[in-house]
């Protein structure tokens, strides 16, 4: 009987998602973050120091597409409201915290 009680008490604890309190605030209500390759790329070339638009003109020079100055705002724009950031600065960071970068 206590075997059964367990099991039962371990599969609803499966079910129940757990965020660590320190993880919390940079999810922002969220459960989870979708981040593609792309903006992990976009991410690092931000640690590395480059602007919006020498980042543009990396991705022409190598074929990467979206390249356009416009469709990287965009994409930074998102990616800072789902991290809760308010500038490059703290975008790096947060991502840094959930070691995505």
């Amino acid at each position: 009987m206590a075997c059964k009680n367990f099991l039962l008490l371990w599969k609803r604890c499966l079910r129940v998602k757990h965020i660590s309190p320190h993880l919390a605030p940079v999810l922002k209500g969220n459960s989870f973050v979708e981040i593609d390759d792309y903006e992990i790329a976009l991410l690092k070339h931000l640690v590395y120091g480059m602007l919006q638009d020498e980042i543009a003109h990396s991705y022409k020079m190598q074929g990467i597409k979206p390249f356009g100055l416009s469709s990287i705002e965009k994409r930074l724009g998102m990616l800072r409201t789902q991290f809760d950031a308010k500038n490059g600065t703290q975008l790096v960071a947060k991502a840094k915290d959930l070691g995505l970068i």
